[in-house]
């Protein structure tokens, strides 16, 4: 998949690869801004007069789209955290009849649905026992809201080398308050990655210097962070 020039890895594709690995996978919907949802009960944004918009205008500039006012931006935020957190809920709730473990789901995306899965794991407090995001991140002023101990669950968290301004700097800032409170993580930089890249992309730990490839990378975090021997685990 091309995007803006580059290949990517859509979602979809990595749901397809693990579930193939043996993980019952969920590629799931959020509401959007466009479709100018109503932000629900739950406000979990602390500066949401203040979200970076510099992907968000891009994209809507290539939908046709007039720039987004920062309410329009919040509350689409609100609401897709709500989905995602429902989603796991869901899959919690549901976990009997689907066959998964309800303590070995884990939560993840990429870009906005990357800080959604973030947001509703450690601001939400959805059950999620992992997070996975590729080129995602969270508030500074969030962050240290919502994730202030080592009992957090663990993250794995990639960035691109040329990342969005407004991805990779706090990105890096997310990996260093978790090794600051004890939060079992781990942090890749994807080499010469911008905002997107493939699967088979080599990353560079930002701690050590074994790389791997990402997919490979998000393979052994999970197989070692989420071993359910009586059921599977799953992924949403």
């Amino acid at each position: 998949m091309i995007e803006d020039g580059h290949e990517n890895t859509p979602v979809s594709a990595y749901c397809h690869e693990f579930a193939r690995r043996g993980y019952v996978c969920f590629s799931i919907d959020y509401r959007l801004t466009p479709e100018d949802p109503h932000p629900g009960s739950t406000p979990l944004l602390l500066n949401p007069m203040n979200v970076n918009r510099d992907r968000i205008d891009f994209v809507r500039g290539i939908m046709g789209l007039p720039p987004s006012t920062p309410v329009m931006i919040a509350n689409a935020m609100e609401a897709a955290i709500d989905d995602m957190g429902t989603a796991i809920d869901w899959v919690h709730a549901q976990a009997g009849t689907l066959g998964v473990n309800p303590q070995q789901i884990a939560a993840g995306g990429f870009s906005a649905g990357a800080m959604m899965a973030l947001a509703a794991t450690y601001g939400q407090k959805s059950p999620a026992a992992a997070v996975v995001a590729l080129s995602g991140a969270m508030g500074l002023a969030e962050m240290h809201r919502y994730i202030r101990s080592a009992d957090a669950p663990p993250a794995l968290l990639f960035r691109g080398e040329n990342d969005l301004p407004g991805i990779g700097p706090i990105s890096h800032e997310l990996h260093l308050h978790m090794q600051s409170v004890g939060v079992d993580h781990e942090s890749y930089v994807v080499a010469d990655g911008t905002h997107f890249y493939p699967r088979t992309a080599t990353a560079m730990p930002v701690m050590g210097d074994s790389t791997s490839t990402l997919e490979d990378a998000m393979a052994a975090f999970l197989c070692t962070r989420m071993v359910a021997p009586d059921r599977r685990p799953a992924l949403a």
